[in-house]
């Protein structure tokens, strides 16, 4: 698992130190006047034309309206923002990508805070990575790859980093070399009175935000990471296997934690069942002898081997980068699993309510793998 060296400091403390309360607390509410946009940030209320763009997450189930979207254009426009909301008594909500599960990045009658313009990045010299908050993981891979760099993070092509980083970062490259908040290096944000802070001056901030959540101590305006050297190919293998009774879903679950326990970390493998239908996902960015005796066991006791060509990192990231429009979806459980043991009990209950449900899908990513300290 990865590590994170803790300071003897909590959530409590630093509201304290930056004379804060949570952004996602309630606030009364207020008349609201004298909105101004300028070329820091534009105001939209509901009668605007592109206010249901801006207003848009990508689960589809959630359809509040703000009073407000701020969309921003600069730092200097977020300090307005929130100010405004401030003055006014508007609860914020921070929207970049807008992939929060459960609409998080959205309210209704208060204000959202949209970054979506704020979306630059660049390496410098010594291949640190600087970063506005909603740039994209497409535009990450893109920009950070063919340059033969890497940071690791999440494989969905329109995830903002901001939310990502913050909230962990998980992916295809995870186990190999840690996740995308272990190399957060230094933040910027807006507090909620409208003042900058930089984590250079303020070391418990870039602590508390290496994981720790969304949404707690301002609107993140930018992020500075380390990178490091980007693999230059990735190997994918696809297994399938049809027909299943729940019984036999269960006995292949069983088997898929078993070769998992000695997945190399390069690798990473998901368990995805669809009704009656198993795929069992494995990437690498090395292909060894422990890959081999991991292919050649499944290949033994699944139905289908798709044999895909290994392909260059950039283009191979981008087989995983998922749909690019919202989804009608809902995220009904999640949990962590230590090994099979853990849902033998209800694995064919689970998985006859798989195959009984159109359009549900059980997925169980390997964990694991690369160690991180904090001054490594």
């Amino acid at each position: 698992m990865n590590e994170i060296r803790m300071m003897n400091i909590n959530r409590r403390t630093l509201l304290k130190l930056f004379g804060l309360t949570a952004f996602t607390g309630p606030l009364a509410w207020a008349h609201v006047q004298g909105l101004d946009s300028d070329e820091d940030v534009q105001f939209m209320k509901k009668e605007h034309k592109r206010f249901d763009v801006y207003r848009r997450l990508f689960n589809k189930r959630f359809n509040a309206k703000p009073h407000i979207i701020a969309v921003c254009k600069t730092e200097l426009g977020v300090q307005k923002a929130v100010k405004y909301a401030d003055q006014h008594g508007l609860n914020i909500n921070i929207k970049s990508g807008g992939h929060s599960f459960e609409g998080f990045s959205l309210n209704h009658g208060g204000m959202v805070i949209d970054l979506s313009q704020m979306n630059s990045l660049k390496l410098d010299n010594d291949h640190g990575l600087v970063a506005d908050p909603a740039v994209s993981l497409a535009q990450l891979y893109h920009y950070c790859l063919p340059k033969g760099r890497l940071l690791p993070s999440g494989s969905c092509a329109s995830v903002g980093l901001s939310g990502i980083t913050l909230g962990g970062g998980y992916g295809l490259f995870s186990r190999q070399f840690g996740l995308t908040c272990d190399y957060l290096t230094g933040v910027r944000l807006v507090d909620v009175k409208g003042n900058v802070i930089d984590s250079d001056e303020l070391p418990e901030l870039l602590w508390a935000c290496r994981g720790a959540g969304n949404g707690n101590f301002g609107v993140i305006t930018q992020l500075r990471f380390k990178t490091v050297n980007a693999p230059t190919t990735l190997y994918q293998h696809r297994f399938r296997a049809y027909k299943l009774t729940p019984k036999k879903a269960a006995h292949l679950a069983k088997f898929w934690f078993k070769q998992c326990d000695t997945l190399p970390n390069h690798a990473f493998s998901a368990f995805v069942l669809n009704r009656d239908t198993l795929t069992i996902m494995l990437t690498a960015t090395e292909h060894d002898e422990e890959m081999e005796q991991v292919l050649s066991t499944f290949n033994g006791v699944m139905d289908k081997n798709d044999r895909l060509k290994p392909d260059p990192i950039e283009i191979g990231v981008q087989y995983y980068y998922g749909h690019n429009k919202p989804l009608f979806f809902k995220n009904i459980s999640a949990g962590y699993y230590q090994s099979f043991k853990d849902i033998e009990a209800c694995a064919e209950a689970l998985f006859t309510q798989v195959a009984d449900t159109p359009g549900a899908i059980f997925q169980i990513n390997t964990l694991g793998g690369r160690s991180i300290t904090w001054h490594e």
